[in-house]
């Protein structure tokens, strides 16, 4: 394999194990004290990118559109009816 195929399978594998070491932190943290907590002291959400925009705030930033990872819905993935 060339070098940017290993790259591309070393960032996906990575981020496959963040993934899955966020769930277990989430987990193990709300289960402290012997006793399931209403909430986990941290989140780790997976967000993918959606699309990049034209531009930031301002013209001159550059800005993109992320949603949850395997959401199928909501206003990131509603389809454009109108305009760039």
């Amino acid at each position: 394999n060339d070098l940017g195929e290993r790259r591309r399978l070393a960032a996906k594998v990575y981020a496959h194990t963040a993934a899955y070491d966020g769930m277990i932190a989430e987990w193990l943290g709300a289960r402290r004290d012997a006793e399931v907590a209403a909430w986990p002291p941290t989140l780790h959400p997976r967000l993918e990118l959606v699309q990049p925009l034209r531009y930031g705030e301002n013209p001159h930033q550059r800005a993109a559109l992320y949603a949850a990872a395997g959401e199928r819905g909501g206003d990131a993935r509603a389809a454009r009816l109108q305009g760039k």
